[in-house]
């Protein structure tokens, strides 16, 4: 099974993103950061196949939200021949099939997130509002969401050290889950980001 995760992706984009400052230069624009999140797509595709790899030209159809991402990306798989890709619960969606896809279907993947890529405000790094919100949201509620649900969170910066280093730590990091199940069920349970209220801080 492939399964992809709008946090797990998003995760890679801000670690990507979390030495930059936090107010970025004006010379950076919106077009600059959608290309940001197109380019590390391809990066995580030529990652786990080569970077030899012949990049597809891709037009962007449109841009979505954080909160869109899953279901669209479901869409457009579909389009692209992948019609088995289930939409789950917790944000994710998944293909179960032999091997032999499994290189086609991370292509399609990459073309997908080209055609839909995310807004900016979700690749521009978090102001200092946008941070502050994070951490509370990760301290206040996921970390004790996971506790109940039986994981011990380890590490927690202070408010301080996760402003200076805001890609360093998530409390799902290191977190020892065994299986499909059980990831579906803690995200359900306990999701790893706060929504598109946080892009509503800038």
């Amino acid at each position: 099974m492939r399964r992809f995760a709008v946090a797990t992706f998003l995760a890679l984009l801000l670690t990507g993103c979390a030495s930059a400052p936090h107010d970025p230069p004006a010379t950076l624009t919106d077009e600059h950061y959608v290309q940001l999140g197109i380019d590390q797509a391809w990066e995580q595709y030529t990652s786990a196949w080569g970077s030899d790899e012949v990049r597809p030209t891709v037009d962007i159809e449109r841009t979505i939200q954080q909160s869109d991402w899953a279901p669209v990306m479901v869409e457009c798989l579909h389009d692209e021949g992948f019609v088995d890709v289930a939409l789950g619960d917790d944000g994710t969606f998944s293909l179960t099939s032999d091997n032999s896809q499994l290189q086609p279907y991370d292509l399609a993947t990459y073309v997908c997130s080209a055609r839909f890529p995310l807004s900016a405000n979700v690749y521009r790094p978090f102001n200092e509002k946008q941070l502050d919100f994070l951490y509370s949201y990760y301290v206040d509620d996921l970390v004790s969401c996971l506790e109940v649900e039986g994981y011990a969170v380890e590490g927690v910066p202070s408010r301080q050290a996760f402003f200076e280093n805001p890609g360093g730590w998530a409390p799902y990091s290191g977190i020892p889950y065994t299986g499909d199940a059980e990831w579906k069920r803690i995200n359900e349970a306990c999701p790893q980001s706060p929504g598109d209220e946080i892009y509503e801080l800038e």
